[in-house]
């Protein structure tokens, strides 16, 4: 491979494109719910409408490049650290320069905001850029500062449900996905507590994580509470707001169980099995578009 190809794929290893393709469904997944669940009938208008073809291909991709840009971002300012945790990395390997992805972390940004506005105007364009500086505020002072940066993190990845909902219906459709946004920001604060215990030995000279303040057992205990208040939520909008029926509702509650019974002595298995509960979680309130094809 010449020098120009190595560039592109050192690019494309700092772009991690399987978070990227995380972040672009979870905005898909956030139009679907914005048209009841139906995302089967998002292929349809896809297909079909020319407007609705250019939202539902320049919003997947608008979250797409501002995860990416998040992602480079990250390894720029760990590039110190990786050459001793992670020497392999672009970075700290030398298969690419400091300004070199620096501009390409300004190329994914700027292409994520037009994408944004592209998809649906000036506001979700806004939306796009204030969770960049999000992405911006966690990297240089979040990422140190434990359950803040959790914090940070969960409105990360739940605001990805609001975008999709946004770009597809406006207000309406965000306030339709903000059940499973909701959801899934209390599940990934638990996944991040979960993450925090996990590398608590490497984390203890430059982190002020909540593992290291208060503990493992007591942050196991917060990372249950937020497990907890996801179980809840879900049961109560499927009592009271219909949006997912009862029976998936309980199939949800008993997918985060594991999560809680593996202990704070297995928080690596924890944060995965909570992986899994999420994936529930998102075809149980998606069920409606399965039920379109089945």
């Amino acid at each position: 491979m010449g020098s120009y190809g190595a560039l592109w794929a050192a690019r494309l290893r700092l772009l991690r494109a399987g978070n990227c393709l995380i972040a672009a469904v979870g905005v898909f997944a956030g139009m679907a719910l914005a048209t009841f669940g139906s995302w089967a009938y998002i292929f349809l208008w896809a297909l079909s409408e020319g407007s609705h073809r250019d939202v539902w291909l320049a919003a997947p991709l608008a979250g797409a490049l501002i995860a990416g840009f998040g992602n480079v971002l990250n390894d720029i300012n760990d590039r110190e650290l990786d050459k001793k945790a992670h020497p392999d990395r672009p970075l700290p390997a030398g298969l690419i320069r400091v300004a070199d992805a620096k501009a390409w972390a300004i190329l994914l940004l700027a292409g994520g905001i037009l994408a944004a506005w592209v998809a649906a105007g000036a506001t979700l364009a806004l939306f796009g850029a204030v969770n960049v500086g999000v992405i911006v505020v966690y990297e240089r002072w979040g990422k140190s500062r434990g359950l803040y940066g959790n914090l940070l993190v969960a409105w990360l990845v739940g605001s990805t449900f609001l975008f999709g909902g946004y770009a597809w219906q406006g207000w309406l459709g965000a306030q339709a996905a903000a059940p499973l946004a909701i959801m899934a920001g209390l599940a990934t604060l638990a996944r991040e507590i979960f993450k925090d215990m996990q590398d608590a030995g490497a984390d203890a000279a430059s982190r002020h994580t909540l593992p290291l303040s208060i503990g493992n057992r007591q942050a196991w205990i917060v990372a249950v509470a937020a497990i907890v208040a996801a179980v809840v939520f879900c049961l109560y909008d499927a009592s009271a707001r219909h949006t997912i029926s009862v029976v998936w509702a309980v199939l949800v509650a008993a997918s985060f169980v594991p999560a809680i019974a593996v202990g704070p002595g297995r928080p690596t298995l924890g944060q995965r099995l909570l992986k899994l509960a999420m994936v529930v979680a998102l075809i149980a309130y998606l069920y409606p578009g399965v039920a379109i094809i089945t």
